[in-house]
């Protein structure tokens, strides 16, 4: 947008009858764009005054000013409305004849007033412009100001139209007066007030009125006399040897009140009488009951203005006529400079300026990110329906506006299509288990048939990392996008803000499925192909370019938001390494293993060469498992060295038949008409780690998980119930490796775990502790689920 020259340059040089004055300062080369640059002075000379064409003053940039007084005995101040910024001029020696010191306006961009005090009066005034570097300043910001405008205004004329006027005012102008006299009932008493101070004291002018007449009458002469009468001779006659004047030219000096700013003043106010004159107008010729309280305080505003304007004092004041200099008493003298203050106000309705509105545009970062939230809604609104909003909100002083940096603001739409409904929040605390947190914008969403409440954060940044450095060297990186401090932001924001479910004993989950930086840039087709915007799609951080000219890509990232079914919103979310080995209570139910044992070494390798195993029926129970995989169990006693569990295979097919018919085993006539069951297998596996044995040998047939036979390191475990005693286990074995298991009579449970002297066991609701024999200590399951570490190592110091 600009390009920096290096070097400081003499932006502004100015010399009066009392001072001298330099600002010094980089130049930007920002294009063909009017500078509004004013000087006010009192001093009755101004001479060698030099200025830079175009504008001198930009956002976060340092420049110099000095002052210097020309004589000894006066007394010099610097002033401006920021007090850091006022701080930052001082006096550069114990003679106090030279002010200096380096300004930086920050992102407060607008018009400023540099101020220049002599002998505790105003002297100089420079009214200057502060441009900004990372946005057009004609195109963007102005658009960026009527945006935030035109929404407000839509906002506040719904507002009213709903809880006055109902349906039946629908023209286009109506807005305008209804906001006008919504404002004009906030300002009523300062505004009166303000007229009756200039009423009382009027500003007022010495004039001089020229006029001839009969010598005689003529009451004070000057040398002006003299000469008019030099130049019309026939007016003089010699009489007795004297010249004697006929007539005279006599210049009489008067006090008038009809000056520019009384005129200015009395338009101001007549034009405000006007105004409520038509909007009286236009609501008594609504189709509703008509509320005398507001007809009679308009008709009394009207009294008041016109009764004021219609004095003796104001009758002598004339018609308007504006001129292209300014007024020092209008933006100073008391009255004056609140009527136009107001008068402004009214005239441009609900700005970003004044107090009452909770906003600033002098802080240009701050205005990016409520027009950010603006802008979001103002997308939003044209395709959905907006339920609830509480940016404009009213009492009995009127309507205002509740947007404000720190606060939280809101609006609700319904999404006519399925009637799911979503949210916008401005400044939103969310939860923390650390330090809560508080983004400019959370965009959340509830889909139907879920109750997961999907949150994306879109961070206002008034930031760019450009491509090109100030040097106008391109950087490594050759893209221009967000910062990436501000992307690292995003990432803590998704780690910092947690969810505490109430319906699972408060645990804590992640709530943002996504965060992404709005950063001022209007290339959207450039961005396209930055790193920044790429990671959205893989990791669902990134950054999106937004500006009046530059929505599109956010419009269709909403979109998609808000069109996608829950199953994809889910799908947002980066799954934690290791999830698929994490705890889930499916793993321990389904016991749909069948952990076989072995009659003799033989049997093995019959049934892994046929891909069959087979067992008598009255070992198994059909009904009560639905089996789905064999897994071999090799004993200590039969295998010695190569006992454990290596082998398992997935079940083709059950039968029931008479051990004669299974024709790979050997005959055994005692055993040939006993029933049996043959399980044939797809085809053997090995497990990648094989299960030791550890104590005492399986005797007979057990039931396990598919999941407990592909994670556990000890045939013990593959009698876990749940994964509550399975976290235990596991907790347990990474504190001490002295853990033994014991098991109950039919090797089907874990009857509880042994640590050297101790024994701890679970019961439905607690971890029973026995120590020293008949010591019996009892902790929750809760609290072991909220701090198993500590638990464990509680109970290993016990």
């Amino acid at each position: 947008m600009d390009s920096l020259h290096s070097g400081n340059h003499i932006l502004v040089s100015i010399e009066t009858e009392s001072l001298y004055l330099t600002l010094t300062g980089k130049y930007k080369d920002y294009g063909n764009t009017e500078n509004k640059f004013q000087v006010f002075c009192q001093d009755e000379f101004m001479e060698n005054f030099k200025i830079s064409e175009g504008p001198i003053l930009f956002e976060y940039t340092n420049y110099e000013l000095i002052i210097e007084k020309k004589f000894i005995e006066d007394e010099i101040e610097f002033y401006h409305e920021n007090i850091l910024l006022r701080n930052q001029i001082n006096f550069t020696s114990k003679s106090k004849r030279v002010l200096s010191g380096i300004i930086n306006f920050q992102g407060d961009i607008g018009l400023t007033e540099l101020v220049i005090m002599l002998n505790k009066k105003r002297n100089l005034v420079l009214l200057l412009e502060v441009f900004p570097t990372k946005i057009d300043y004609k195109d963007d910001y102005q658009q960026i100001l009527h945006d935030v405008n035109e929404e407000i205004y839509n906002l506040s004329f719904d507002f009213l139209k709903r809880t006055y006027l109902q349906t039946s005012l629908i023209e286009k102008n109506s807005s305008s007066l209804t906001e006008f006299y919504s404002i004009l009932q906030l300002i009523i008493n300062n505004f009166m007030q303000a007229l009756k101070i200039i009423n009382s004291n009027p500003h007022h002018k010495l004039i001089k009125n020229e006029q001839v007449l009969p010598f005689h009458k003529t009451k004070k002469y000057s040398s002006k006399t003299t000469r008019w009468l030099e130049k019309n001779p026939q007016n003089v006659m010699r009489k007795g040897g004297h010249y004697v004047a006929i007539k005279a030219l006599e210049i009489r000096k008067e006090n008038t009140v009809d000056t520019y700013e009384n005129q200015f003043t009395k338009y101001m106010v007549l034009e405000i009488a006007g105004r409520l004159k038509e909007f009286r107008i236009k609501y008594l010729s609504l189709n509703r009951e008509q509320d005398e309280l507001i007809v009679k305080s308009i008709d009394n505003i009207i009294k008041s203005l016109n009764r004021i304007m219609y004095n003796d004092t104001w009758k002598k004041v004339s018609k308007f006529a504006p001129k292209d200099s300014s007024s020092l008493v209008i933006k100073m003298a008391p009255g004056y400079k609140d009527i136009y203050k107001y008068y402004l106000m009214l005239k441009k309705g609900l700005r970003l300026q004044g107090d009452m509105f909770n906003l600033s545009i002098k802080d240009l970062s701050v205005l990016y990110e409520y027009w950010c939230f603006i802008k979001i809604n103002s997308i939003l609104k044209k395709k959905y329906q907006l339920l609830q909003t509480d940016l404009i909100k009213i009492n009995n002083n009127g309507v205002f506006v509740t947007l404000k940096k720190g606060k939280n603001t809101s609006a609700k739409y319904l999404n006519p299509q399925n009637g799911e409904v979503f949210t916008v929040s401005y400044n939103l605390g969310m939860e923390s288990v650390t330090v809560g947190q508080k983004p400019d914008n959370v965009f959340s969403l509830k889909k139907a048939n879920s109750d997961v409440k999907y949150n994306y954060i879109f961070d206002a940044k008034y930031k760019v990392d450009f491509k090109y450095s100030i040097s106008g060297e391109k950087k490594l990186n050759g893209a221009t996008g967000p910062m990436e401090e501000d992307i690292n932001a995003m990432h803590r924001y998704r780690d910092a803000i947690i969810h505490t479910s109430k319906n699972t004993e408060n645990q804590i989950k992640r709530d943002i499925f996504g965060a992404y930086v709005l950063f001022p840039y209007k290339n959207e087709t450039e961005y396209k192909e930055h790193k920044f915007y790429k990671s959205i799609k893989s990791v669902n951080i990134g950054g999106f370019p937004f500006l009046p000219t530059a929505t599109n890509l956010m419009e269709e990232f909403l979109d998609e938001l808000i069109k996608e079914s829950s199953y994809s919103s889910f799908e947002r979310s980066i799954e934690q390494i290791g999830t698929t080995e994490y705890l889930k209570p499916e793993y321990y139910k389904q016991r749909n293993v069948l952990l076989g044992t072995l009659s003799n070494g033989e049997q093995l390798t019959i049934n892994l060469n046929n891909n069959f195993y087979h067992t008598r029926l009255k070992n198994i129970n059909m009904y009560k498992n639905n089996l789905e995989y064999i897994a071999i169990y090799q004993s200590k006693n039969l295998f010695k060295d190569s006992a454990g569990i290596k082998y398992y295979g997935k079940i083709k097919n059950i039968i029931v038949l008479p051990r004669k018919e299974i024709k790979e085993l050997p005959q055994q006539i005692k055993k040939a008409d006993n029933l049996y069951v043959k399980f044939e297998v797809e085809k053997w596996e090995v497990l990648h780690n094989p299960i030791l044995i550890k104590g005492n040998s399986l005797r007979t047939i057990m039931y396990t998980t598919y999941y407990l036979l592909k994670n556990c390191e000890f045939s013990e475990e593959l009698c876990i119930k749940d994964e509550l005693e399975f976290r235990l286990w596991m907790e347990l074995k990474r504190w001490s490796q002295k853990v033994q298991v014991s098991l109950e009579k039919d090797n089907s449970n874990i009857a509880s775990f042994k640590i050297d002297d101790k024994i701890v066991h679970l019961d439905d609701k607690e971890i029973v502790l026995i120590y020293k024999k008949d010591q019996i200590k009892k902790i929750s399951l809760q609290e072991f689920s909220r701090t198993p570490g500590k638990i464990i190592r509680d109970i290993i110091r016990t």
